[in-house]
């Protein structure tokens, strides 16, 4: 933040220079040349002759012919569009050495995957340990936690990114968030694209194309630009539009022309009205300039989920989770690090499972509808437990207490979930509405980073050529093949998961849910750390822990061998497949004594 308040401080200085050096010229040129007329706005110099009309650039040239206006503007549109290519090959450079530095940084995550792999190996084949042995081994599994922990904030407090926060995640999420009943789901674009007209910044104009939050689909940015003006500005008060304006400007500053143009191609603003709901707090009470300090409460989330694992499943448990964790491929910091309000649902999740074996089921409950709210995924933990209470109903013919308080945990904080979030909206259920349309067209998109059975699917009936490439196969199976294939393992897996919890106690049926995402969805590779949830699992059956392991070196390989992202998540998809059915084989195993 430093290093931001210095820059932004030594651009005021170079503006107030120029300013003072155009006075000068301004008070000995002559007379007709006004203070007004010698500043011209730079959005107005972009475009070509033909579409940027300059109707005080003769008076201030004091020019008699009017032959020479085309001639500026082209002269000025020159120079900005050669700022703009400057800028992208800069911000191609600066991925380019990200992806350079995220390599060593694989190698780095690869050997502490294999160091938490021998531990395991080591602690299993000698469960007999002396004092001394035992107090190494836990020694060793702190350490291992604690680099496996840094490795993952790139081991540097001060050097993560530019912004030490990821910024373009900040800005979907808290502008979509502080902004939501004005923009919705569908409009984050377009009236960003309004402020920044409104503010003349330079570089509007050089976008190509814009992602219409509507539908899904790029359409051209001047196309945007004019819709986005009037429709934009009737949606705000006079007061929440310049705060709007206000905010944008703060993401404005800290980001170029060639980041907006990424950026705005991007898929929106997409959680839940319940996430909604839970972040309006910091939203309402907190000021854009907060976010630094706001990013660190994901940080604490995840902390908190940790520790619960301590708490319900000891020391060493906890350390191989913050191992898993840290070393994450799929989930690396340049994905959901430092981020807005990310792990709501992941914590509520973890410390669910953390309750529930803890005894407290009713919280247990409420937690995972939290977290089924937050995100719908991971609505598959609830269904874990659900079917694991629906077969010891059937053979006892009594729901247990246990099965009863947890029922009563889940359905009283979805509804008071859902009560407040409609309460606080005052649009009744159309927020949910807007949810269901936008989720839906969200599904219809084919994201690169998808990853999962259905992912695999998507590659193998050619849907991802026609999707990327716009052009037919080469599909190896037909679509209706594709859809029976994805239907008949749906079917198996729940049938497969079913004969599982036969083996298990309650909290390991919840916990076990998340084998079910990736085999049943495919969603984005970013929140593929639901996988931490196997170590609770591996605490009484290690084979568990080789797996999660070897599925996390596994992502790493494929990591540092980075090819294009729809192949490299292709080969991620494999992985997680093997995983969860590696899992599900290792849970019918006879329980080991710890």
């Amino acid at each position: 933040m430093s290093e931001l308040g210095y820059r932004g401080r030594a651009g005021w200085f170079r503006a107030a220079g120029v300013v003072l050096v155009v006075s000068l010229a301004a008070g000995f040129g002559p007379a007709s040349a006004s203070a007004e007329a010698q500043t011209i706005p730079d959005r107005g110099a972009i475009g070509s002759a033909a579409e940027v009309a300059l109707p005080d650039v003769h008076e201030s040239t004091g020019s008699a012919d009017p032959q020479s206006r085309p001639a500026l503007i082209d002269r000025r549109a020159r120079r900005l569009n050669k700022r703009f290519e400057t800028e992208l090959a800069k911000s191609r450079a600066d991925s380019v050495r990200d992806i350079q530095r995220q390599q060593g940084l694989v190698l780095w995550q690869f050997a502490l995957v294999l160091a938490g792999l021998a531990l395991v190996v080591w602690q299993n084949r000698t469960p007999a340990m002396g004092r001394r042995a035992r107090r190494a081994k836990r020694v060793a599994w702190a350490l291992l936690a604690l680099v496996s922990i840094a490795s993952f904030y790139r081991f540097s407090w001060n050097d993560r990114n530019p912004y030490n926060m990821q910024i373009k995640d900040a800005y979907h999420y808290y502008i979509g968030g502080k902004y939501f009943a004005e923009i919705g789901y569908g409009r984050l674009y377009d009236c960003t694209i309004a402020a920044a007209d409104e503010q003349g910044l330079w570089w509007v104009d050089r976008l190509d194309t814009i992602r219409d939050l509507q539908t899904m689909s790029a359409r051209p940015a001047a196309e945007i630009t004019r819709r986005a003006s009037d429709e934009c500005r009737s949606r705000f008060s006079a007061q929440r539009w310049s705060e709007f304006v206000s905010d944008l400007g703060w993401f404005f500053d800290r980001m170029s022309g060639p980041v907006w143009r990424w950026m705005l191609n991007d898929h929106g603003f997409n959680p839940s009205p319940i996430w909604t709901l839970l972040a309006s707090p910091l939203t309402s009470a907190t000021t854009v300039e907060d976010l630094p300090l706001l990013v660190q409460v994901d940080t604490l989330l995840v902390l908190a989920a940790l520790a619960s694992i301590g708490w319900a499943f000891g020391f060493e448990a906890m350390c191989l989770a913050a191992v898993v964790w840290g070393t994450g491929f799929m989930w690396r910091y340049s994905w959901v690090g430092d981020a807005f309000l990310r792990q709501i649902w992941f914590s509520s999740a973890i410390i669910g499972v953390c309750c529930l074996r803890r005894g407290h089921a009713f919280v247990a409950g409420g937690l995972l509808a939290v977290s089924a709210g937050v995100r719908l995924f991971p609505a598959v933990f609830i269904g874990g437990y659900a079917l694991f209470a629906i077969r010891r109903y059937w053979e006892t013919r009594v729901w247990s207490t246990e099965d009863r308080r947890f029922a009563a945990g889940a359905s009283i904080a979805a509804v008071l979930l859902v009560a407040a979030s409609l309460a606080m909206s005052g649009r009744g259920v159309e927020d949910y509405l807007r949810f269901a349309h936008n989720t839906t067209v969200l599904r219809a998109v084919i994201i690169k980073n998808f990853a999962g059975f259905e992912a695999l699917l998507w590659r193998i009936d050619g849907t991802t050529s026609l999707y990327w490439r716009n052009e037919i196969g080469p599909g190896w199976i037909s679509l209706g093949l594709s859809k029976a294939i994805r239907l008949g393992v749906a079917a198996g897996c729940i049938l497969w998961f079913g004969a599982v919890v036969r083996r298990v106690e309650s909290w390991e049926a919840a916990a076990l849910g998340f084998a079910l995402i990736p085999l049943l969805t495919s969603p984005p590779g970013y929140y593929f750390h639901f996988v931490v949830l196997a170590v609770p699992l591996s605490v009484h059956r290690p084979w568990v822990a080789v797996w999660l392991l070897l599925a996390c070196a596994a992502w790493q390989v494929n990591g540092f061998h980075w090819r294009d992202l729809g192949e490299t998540f292709t080969v991620a998809s494999v992985i997680a497949v093997s995983l969860c059915c590696a899992v599900l084989i290792s849970m019918r195993r006879p329980v080991q004594a710890s």
